[in-house]
């Protein structure tokens, strides 16, 4: 990105003073988010050419975090510099749950606000989040939405064509979510308003033809993935893979399989001493007391070394209460510092 020093108002609809922000301030951001995060995600951006277009990356290299930056750069980039008469560009990221939508803006706007106060500036809310439970920071920048909340705003025209951009995160889930989110898309193509879509995994191979859009593909990965299929249930083998690989880690086992190519840099990682050591169980649950989530928490609970081992639940209910989500992240912090064993479900 190159810096640029025009600002851009973003008015509170219909009240209140407008808030100058320029491209070189989210450039900036943008570029810090990057750095700090040691994310994958800028050499695929700069791949990208045409709109709409679907990029395709792993899980994380950042997409989710920074192509919301970086077309909001793009798109004040592009705004003439006198054009402080009307509200600035919109950035809509679509998130098929309502956790999701509510982590990210709570996410992102506390790194905000970090990073405009160490440069000696009063950050205004530059992310949002619109669902059926809660509103906050309508008038922000950025905007992440259900899919529910993009049909309805789809059908009252309130994305403008050449001055908005609708971001479809989770494409892979979030295209299927059902007939009225399908007529959103259709209306935002019809009025050409700017709409593109990013997913981990997808095959690409009717994408230009299904949505017109232009395939491009971040190739580096954050973390070396190691995919091996255990051939049953969850719930049948999680007690049995947290004690071979975080209680008494068993190169003989059959999780470990000997011929695979990425086994050396596994046992490496599993037998490695001096340090935390972490596993990241993600199951798709609802919330409620009898949650698959929950269950799986109690059945590690229950376990002859649970006493072993740190549990942290991650759970919707969570993500939404300010004070326990705080919770889990300081005993997350504590977990690493202690150099302890934990799973994050």
């Amino acid at each position: 990105m190159t810096h640029e020093q025009d600002a851009v108002c973003f008015y509170p609809t219909g009240r209140g003073p407008t808030h100058p922000l320029s491209a070189s301030i989210i450039d900036g951001f943008c570029t810090h988010v990057i750095d700090e995060r040691k994310l994958k995600i800028l050499d695929a951006l700069k791949q990208i050419e045409h709109v709409p277009f679907f990029l395709i990356a792993a899980t994380g290299l950042g997409k989710t975090l920074v192509v919301p930056l970086w077309l909001l750069y793009q798109m004040m980039h592009a705004k003439p510099a006198n054009a402080l008469k009307e509200a600035g560009p919109r950035i809509w990221v679509i998130e098929p749950k309502i956790a999701i939508a509510q982590g990210l803006a709570a996410e992102m706007n506390r790194s905000w606000s970090d990073y405009s106060r160490k440069n000696g500036e009063q950050p205004f809310p530059l992310f949002g989040c619109k669902t059926k439970v809660d509103n906050l920071n309508l008038d922000a920048p950025i905007m992440f939405v259900t899919t529910g909340i993009f049909s309805i705003y789809a059908r009252k025209g309130v994305f403008r064509p050449g001055t908005d951009f609708v971001l479809v995160d989770e494409a892979h889930v979030t295209l299927e979510t059902d007939e009225a989110f399908e007529l959103g898309i259709g209306i935002c193509r019809q009025r050409e308003v700017n709409l593109s879509y990013m997913s981990a995994s997808v095959d690409p191979a009717d994408i230009p033809d299904r949505l017109g859009a232009h395939v491009y593909r971040a190739e580096a990965k954050r973390f070396p993935v190691w995919r091996h299929n255990l051939g049953c249930a969850l719930d049948d083998c999680l007690v049995r893979l947290v004690e071979r690989t975080l209680i008494e880690p068993d190169p003989e086992d059959d999780i470990f399989p000997a011929g695979d190519p990425e086994w050396g840099g596994v046992r490496k990682s599993v037998f490695e001493t001096g340090r935390a050591k972490g596993m990241l169980v993600i199951v798709n649950s609802f919330s409620s007391k009898e949650s698959d989530a929950k269950r799986l928490e109690r059945d590690l609970r229950k376990a002859p070394f649970a006493d072993k081992i740190r549990i942290g639940l991650l759970a919707g209910e969570v993500l939404r209460d300010p004070e326990r989500r705080r919770r889990y992240e300081a005993d997350l912090l504590t977990w690493k510092r202690e150099k302890a064993r934990y799973v994050l479900i």
